[in-house]
């Protein structure tokens, strides 16, 4: 059961997990985005300061319709005198109703309570009407109703913010405003029955406190992302204005002056009509449209020409202004143009394929330009179709790594000669550099749908190692990468491994053919040396939990052992970022881990401490630390490895990271051994660094997480439906009160 009282703060930080200032100590509340679920809160009008009770009728969800009060005193407003109670210091204290803000200024926000829900239905092809919108052909949108209303009215400050390139917070100040008025329970498919008032702009930044398991915090946070992302989706895909039909276009332009009195004419004779013979007259909407008509055909040939020409110069006008709106909108800010990178393959792998299968050729698309993550450094980014004959299918840069990497820096040194220095920093982005490497740092294989990526300084060559211990049963060997018939997709590491790894490893058994090798022997050490440097700095070192701070600090003392263990320290980082930086995550076994281990845990988990493991041993010595290391790992992975979810949960602080731990201490003991002993443990971190590199490919922890949601739907559904209940009751009793 998890602990309900982990502090958590989505204001600041909004989905990504404790901000640098923040605190993960355990507290009786949790910080999350201002909503109006909360209970009376006590608040300070001359400090400021506000005190919640530690009581919280919130839902995991946290769709609690708040006690609504429509003649509650705005304080300072002058309708009512705040009533002063009992506080610390002179400062008067004001009771404020139950989900109340208090703003900077003294401003009261009390939420309105919410209507009743409607359904609309999704009406099948053979079920369509004409004009109905639910009939319609295409994807049908998530915005309609008052949810289409509270968005459509922002459109104007949506435009201001994309023209001083700020949309980002646009979306991510919008996406709690919505939460504040729809909650978090609102499907796609449902509305308010009537409109309320939308929440005042300053809530959006209000915090109030709340108690939420690290779960339920969990679910409102990858809420609000997903929120941001179908916000920027909307707002940057509006449909161009359409140019409305004649006879609507010469209503509005002659209604007053000369449709309205003959309409209202018409209409009091069809009245007098009906009530001498009984027959209803026609609806008023008929008698407008057949007026209308009547009198567009009895106007001039000319009038009729001068109303077709301003129809149209109206309707280039309003389709200038939503051409320059878009021209200057968000899809031009760094941000979009990286989370449009980050879908390269999804678009377009099947376009290579459709186009290879069409003229039954080889194609590969390359492309080159600044990445905003990495500071505007021109990259290379490809998508291939088409795999070499034979037992082992390969596609172009594994079939050819050396011939590809000539390829990549020619490209490269060509984007240098397109782009300008200053076309390059204005691509720089405040994204973490994470993202891209999470989503770039990915197996050669199509089911990835990933690009291939090669950066500027020092083009590097794929890496095809099937396998990490050979023939050793110690540990097990991942799987060649998977392949399409047709199609794959390649992403290399940049820089991504020396030859001769700088802790003194060597090559494992069994690498597969064609293996460029990563870092060229012949590169410089400088390039080797920047590269580790690199993968040291994390810009999301904020998000990170107390117990990951402190194990960072501990794997910083490899820094000296090559690039292997720093890509596996990024890696991890990486897995974790993926899970939001979270200690509560799947419990790995200890029950044949080493005894260091077990060791290390009972006496406080202190990561300044050096672990003495005992005796080294081998592989083939039972009872000694390496023994004892590799049954332990083998035990951790998945019997089948195409089946990665019992590993998949290993985040958090009870998971891979004890792994980790071992593998620290194992390092700080082999620094000065023998050869033999480094070897063994330069294959240790390989096996589980490429284990986290097969985890990592795109789409597989987002796919497991809709899994593991769609276990727990139906025990949602009935506590959702207690929710509502105890809603019901709560009103009932209100109302006899």
């Amino acid at each position: 059961m998890s602990d309900p009282s982990v502090t958590q703060n989505l204001s600041g930080n909004d989905g990504a997990g404790p901000g640098p200032s923040e605190s993960t100590t355990e507290t009786p509340a949790a910080h999350v985005e201002a909503t109006p679920e909360t209970p009376a809160a006590v608040v300070g009008v001359g400090s400021g300061s506000t005190q919640m009770p530690s009581q919280s009728l919130s839902t995991p969800e946290g769709n609690v319709p708040p006690a609504g009060s429509a003649d509650v005193p705005r304080v300072g407003s002058g309708d009512a005198p705040p009533s002063d109670v009992a506080g610390d210091g002179d400062a008067p204290r004001t009771l404020l109703p139950a989900g109340s803000l208090l703003s900077d200024l003294g401003e009261v926000y009390t939420p309105p309570a919410r209507p009743g829900v409607v359904r609309r239905e999704r009406k099948k092809k053979a079920c369509r009407k004409a004009g109905d919108p639910a009939g319609k052909r295409g994807k049908i949108s998530w915005i309609w109703g008052t949810k289409l209303k509270f968005f459509d009215a922002r459109k104007d400050e949506w435009a201001v913010a994309s023209q001083k390139k700020i949309a980002g917070e646009f979306y991510i100040k919008t996406a709690k405003l919505y939460t504040v008025k729809y909650g978090f329970l609102l499907d796609d498919d449902e509305d308010f029955e009537c409109d309320v008032a939308d929440p005042l702009d300053w809530v959006a930044n209000k915090v109030v406190n709340e108690q939420l398991t690290p779960e339920e915090t969990k679910l409102r946070q990858d809420y609000h992302a997903k929120l941001r992302d179908r916000l920027g989706g909307w707002y940057r895909t509006q449909k161009p204005p359409r140019c409305p039909q004649l006879l609507h276009f010469y209503s509005e332009k002659r209604w007053d002056s000369h449709i309205k009195p003959c309409a209202d004419e018409r209409k009091r004779a069809l009245e007098r009509r009906a009530e001498m013979t009984g027959v209803p007259a026609p609806a008023a909407i008929l008698i407008q449209n057949e007026v209308t008509k009547e009198c567009w055909e009895d106007e001039p040939e000319s009038l009729k020409e001068e109303m077709l020409r301003e129809r149209e110069r109206e309707h280039e006008i309003h389709l200038k202004a939503w051409k320059e709106s878009n021209a200057d909108g968000p899809n031009r800010t760094p941000e979009e143009f990286s989370a449009s990178l980050k879908s390269t393959a999804h678009y377009l792998q099947p376009f290579v394929d459709i186009i290879a299968e069409h003229y039954g050729m080889c194609v590969s698309i390359l492309m080159v330009g600044p990445i905003g993550e990495h500071g505007g450094q021109i990259e290379m980014h490809s998508v291939h179709s088409g795999m070499t004959m034979g037992l082992v299918e390969k596609d172009w840069p594994l079939h050819d790594p050396e011939g590809f990497t000539r390829v990549q820096t020619s490209m490269v040194d060509f984007g240098h000669h397109v782009l300008s220095q200053a076309e390059r920093e204005a691509r720089m982005t405040a994204l973490q550099e994470v993202e891209m490497e999470e989503a770039l740092e990915t197996s050669g294989a199509a089911s990835t749908g990933q690009a291939a990526t090669t950066s500027a300084g020092g083009v590097d060559s794929p890496s095809t190692r099937d396998s990490l211990r050979g023939t050793s049963t110690a540990s097990g060997a991942l799987p060649a990468p998977s392949s399409g018939a047709a199609a794959g997709t390649q992403a290399d590491e940049n820089n991504s491994r020396d030859n001769d790894d700088e802790s003194g490893g060597q090559r494992a058994q069994g690498e597969g053919e064609g293996d460029g090798g990563g870092v060229d022997n012949e590169d410089s050490e400088d390039a080797v040396e920047a590269k580790i440097a690199k993968l040291w700095q994390r810009r999301d070192a904020g998000k990170w939990t107390e117990e990951l701070t402190r194990a960072h600090r501990g794997f910083e003392r490899g820094k000296g052992r090559g690039i292997e263990w720093a890509w596996l320290v990024s890696r991890f980082y990486n897995f974790e970022a993926a899970w939001g930086y979270t200690d509560v995550g799947g419990q790995i076994t200890t029950s044949d881990c080493p005894t260091a281990l077990q060791w290390w845990i009972g006496r406080g988990r202190k990561w300044d401490v050096i672990v003495d493991v005992g005796v080294l041993g081998d592989a083939k010595a039972p009872g000694t630390f390496i023994a004892n290391w590799w049954n332990w790992w083998v035990n951790v992975q998945p019997n089948d490895r195409s089946d990665w979810a019992p590993m998949l949960r290993l985040h958090g602080k009870n998971g891979m990271l004890q792994i980790m731990a071992s593998l620290l201490w194992w390092g700080e003991q082999v620094a000065d051994g023998n050869p033999a002993d480094l070897r063994e443990w330069s294959l240790a971190i390989e096996d589980v660094s490429d284990t986290l590199k097969e985890m990592l490919r795109p789409g597989m922890i987002a796919k497991f997480k809709k899994a593991e949601t769609k276990t727990s739907d139906g025990a949602r559904g009935k506590k959702r439906k207690a929710v509502e209940g105890n809603e019901k009751q709560k009103a009932k009793e209100k109302a006899k009160r």
